[in-house]
């Protein structure tokens, strides 16, 4: 059940290194945080390919779901 969640989350996702940094943001230990620029770098260094404007652009959009994610479910009524 818990591998099936984790495929619902990404499976919206189109790419590999989108996946990846979806799952890097949202496997963070709460209170840690993870530096776009290393983000950056990690994706260039694993996928083999310089990341554009665009692509970043979309990497602060992909942080944002997870934010608002967290948010959401540390708010959701516990009867839901």
């Amino acid at each position: 059940m818990k591998s099936r969640l984790t495929f619902l989350k990404t499976a919206h996702i189109p790419t590999k290194w989108e996946r990846y940094a979806y799952s890097r943001f949202s496997n963070l230990v709460s209170g840690k945080t993870l530096p776009m620029e290393t983000l950056v770098e990690e994706i260039q260094t694993t996928f083999c390919f310089v990341l554009k404007k665009q692509h970043i652009s979309l990497l602060y959009k992909i942080r944002n779901r997870v934010q608002v994610a967290r948010h959401r479910k540390k708010n959701k009524p516990e009867n839901c």
